[in-house]
């Protein structure tokens, strides 16, 4: 990774960025994958940023931010939860939440840093698995979370009942 990135928890002040950086997500997700949760037009950003606010007070949710110099360029969040399967051995999982690099700073190992990272704070919790959810059609986020070692272990599937 560049030298001049670094990584830090989420402060106060980075909440504007992060609310654009979930905005610029959405913005892609939609784009690659046309998927109706996501063709929403205008985002309204106030709710975005109250539920920010609140998950920064949150100790069981952690958000870093990777930043070169004083701007921001990524972030991961992600949180310790129950595993979904009450009868498991394993209690709880870490579950990322969301993770974005903008796109000149894509293909330079911060997503892996920042993965890394995450994953040093659930262990730390003693926590030995991780989880996340991501689109189908989201053939980047996949490429991107099986370099790092992720791969399918179950399926969500959906059917629209209304147009």
């Amino acid at each position: 990774m560049n030298e001049n990135i670094s990584v830090s928890e989420l402060s106060d002040e980075d909440i504007p960025q992060l609310v654009r950086f979930y905005v610029e997500l959405s913005r892609d997700v939609e784009k690659e994958t046309r998927d109706i949760y996501f063709v929403n037009g205008e985002i309204d950003e106030s709710p975005l940023d109250q539920n920010l606010r609140k998950s920064l007070a949150d100790s069981g949710t952690t958000t870093l931010m990777a930043k070169a110099g004083s701007k921001a360029v990524g972030f991961i969040s992600g949180s310790v939860i129950p595993c979904f399967y009450p009868f498991s051995p394993i209690k709880h999982v870490g579950y990322i939440s969301g993770a974005y690099v903008i796109p000149e700073f894509r293909r330079r190992g911060i997503m892996r840093t920042l993965e890394e990272n995450l994953i040093k704070v659930f262990m730390d919790n003693g926590i030995g698995c991780v989880e996340l959810f991501m689109l189908s059609a989201n053939k980047s986020a996949r490429k991107t979370w099986e370099t790092l070692g992720y791969s399918t272990f179950r399926e969500s599937m959906r059917k629209i009942i209304r147009p």
